[in-house]
């Protein structure tokens, strides 16, 4: 043993080198992805990437670029997030849900009834996301927890999956790091 420390604590210098690698290339990779967030111009593949980030648990590392894109979006759209996509009730949960996770307070949330199951997903984990009081939104979790529990008979399986995932635990009331082996599972077929 020397005056320095023991044996077990020591570290080759291979080992502080390829802790260097490691982090320069999580670094680069990071870096290329808000990259990737910067050169989108359309703002559903802005609010699709930005979903994907939070279900695969690595959004923390670009809180800040989130946080940009979603005032840009909220800048240039308002609280009119109809004339963001095509209107579908996906879309307009998923731009909700994504801006009240930031803190906009959007009013009212317009309920579409629509047989869409994807939509209603959606509309499923945006109404969780509701403040004491928004009555709509309770109402809209209950509408589509019905919607939802009724066609579980007829889906297939990464949609059946994902709504009986989503159905048990949502993803706001749910530890996202546990949530993202369902997500990658369904990823290529993902409903997202």
């Amino acid at each position: 043993m020397t005056e320095k420390g023991s044996l077990l604590s020591w570290e080759s210098p291979s080992a502080l080198r390829m802790e260097d690698i490691i982090c320069e290339k999580h670094r680069n990779r990071c870096e290329e992805l808000w990259g990737l967030l910067l050169k989108v111009e359309d703002p559903l593949e802005s609010m699709a990437i930005i979903n994907a980030l939070q279900r695969l648990c690595i959004d923390h590392h670009f809180e800040e670029e989130i946080r940009t894109v979603l005032s840009v979006l909220y800048t240039m759209f308002g609280s009119d997030i109809l004339q963001m996509g095509t209107g579908c009730l996906h879309d307009v949960s998923l731009c909700f849900r994504l801006f009240r996770q930031a803190g906009d307070n959007m009013g009212r949330f317009k309920r579409e009834l629509n047989e869409d199951t994807r939509g209603m997903l959606s509309l499923y984990e945006a109404s969780h996301l509701g403040i004491y009081g928004e009555e709509i939104l309770d109402e809209a979790i209950e509408f589509a927890c019905k919607h939802l529990s009724a066609s579980m008979l007829n889906l297939v399986s990464p949609l059946a999956r994902a709504v009986e995932d989503a159905l048990k635990h949502p993803f706001s009331r749910s530890l996202s790091s546990f949530k993202v082996k369902r997500y990658l599972k369904n990823f290529p077929n993902s409903y997202w």
